[in-house]
């Protein structure tokens, strides 16, 4: 399913996949939600801006951002 394989491309090849900026309503489309608790596994890996938005510091264990935001939590959010 598209929502398993990327919620975003860097890439100007056709595609029927979203393109951009990483936002809530995206997410909110693509991923589970977070009350299902330890099943769910998100991985952050970018540049700082991308960490700022999405989940506060890669050095900081706290989920901040948009993450936190909709309460996922540390043991759902893995920085890289």
């Amino acid at each position: 399913n598209e929502a398993e394989d990327s919620i975003a491309m860097l890439s100007d090849e056709d595609s029927n996949m979203e393109r951009g900026f990483i936002r809530r309503e995206l997410i909110e489309k693509a991923f589970p939600s977070p009350d299902n608790g330890s099943d769910v596994k998100i991985f952050v890996c970018g540049p700082p801006a991308m960490y700022e938005a999405l989940c506060g510091p890669r050095d900081s264990e706290e989920v901040t951002g948009i993450l936190g935001e909709m309460g996922y939590t540390s043991e759902q959010v893995y920085k890289f």
